[in-house]
């Protein structure tokens, strides 16, 4: 956390993506999430930053504003929007801390607000209630839906972005930009050397049949390669959950949780507490962030353009 920079809080934290994606360029005054687990992997690695357990409802709008912030990150619940959920939109109960905030920002009416979630928020009730109230606030809007692999990254996560600010957005780069500057990345650059695989990320060769119909694999150095999105099940179900590597032995692996987190370009080193099972890990990054797709709509922030040249 730099000294002297934008002021940002926190919301529905996770383990810190937004907290990596904009390091040496904002001061969190506040990181807010419910639970303890993602928390704890959020103080691991910014042991400074003020982490608050707690319901954002339970915060009014004065309390809000004491906190001081210009930026407003938010990743709410996906649940009430994604494909694999009932999509009972504004009516899901866990829809409730979204709507609360929506009325804080009315009143706080911060310099800056920016979002993410899954795609299928692009036609919800809740984006247009949000775009609308942004709009009827006076703020300038960017949206956009990016998947890590428009920018040369070789994992899927088709995101929602908005980025909202008061008097008015920063030029940002555009997704050709990225690649044509950059280069596409390949999947070995993101994997565990295979002397310190561990035994037990192996899957046997009865599961792999059980599951095969179920099961995306790549070999090590297949190149050109997309992987399917992880998500939070990855470790407890084989459908449509993630991906899986065949070593050069030919045995079919598991993807360890530090090759998850390259692969959503959390900085090496990044890790979870030891506490923490493999599943849990799986779970708290599957529901986390991409920062190289982070940082390029971020940039759309008057004093966050920097973050457009730090993909890679």
């Amino acid at each position: 956390m730099s000294s002297g920079g934008l002021s940002a809080l926190e919301l529905f934290a996770g383990i810190g993506g937004f907290s990596v994606a904009t390091e040496g360029f904002t001061d969190i005054v506040g990181a807010i999430d419910m639970s303890s687990h993602t928390l704890s992997v959020l103080r691991c690695n910014f042991p400074e930053t003020p982490v608050i357990q707690r319901n954002v409802e339970t915060f009014d709008a004065a309390q809000f504003e004491a906190m001081g912030a210009k930026l407003w990150w938010m990743s709410p619940p996906c649940q009430p929007y994604t494909v694999r959920g009932l999509q009972k939109d504004l009516e899901d109960h866990r829809a409730r801390a979204f709507l609360h905030l929506v009325e804080c920002i009315q009143e706080v009416r911060p310099w800056a607000v920016a979002m993410e979630n899954v795609k299928g928020y692009w036609d919800s009730q809740a984006r247009q209630l949000l775009a609308r109230t942004l709009v009827d606030l006076g703020y300038e809007i960017y949206e956009e839906v990016v998947c890590p692999t428009e920018l040369g990254i070789p994992a899927k996560r088709e995101r929602y972005y908005l980025v909202a600010v008061s008097d008015g957005l920063a030029q940002g780069k555009v997704k050709q930009d990225v690649l044509y500057e950059g280069r596409q990345h390949e999947l070995v650059e993101y994997l565990d050397d295979e002397d310190a695989i561990k035994e037990d990320l192996y899957i046997s060769q009865s599961t792999q049949d059980k599951f095969a119909h179920a099961m995306r694999i790549f070999d090590r150095d297949e190149r050109g390669v997309e992987l399917n999105c992880f998500t939070s099940a990855y470790g407890k179900t084989f459908r449509y959950s993630g991906a899986y590597v065949r070593e050069r032995d030919g045995r079919v692996r598991y993807f360890s949780s530090e090759e998850l987190l390259r692969l959503l370009h959390f900085p090496e080193g990044y890790r979870c507490p030891d506490e923490l099972t493999r599943k849990q890990r799986y779970r708290y990054i599957g529901n986390s962030l991409s920062i190289v797709s982070m940082k390029f709509v971020l940039s759309r922030v008057p004093g966050l353009e920097a973050l457009g040249d730090q993909f890679f």
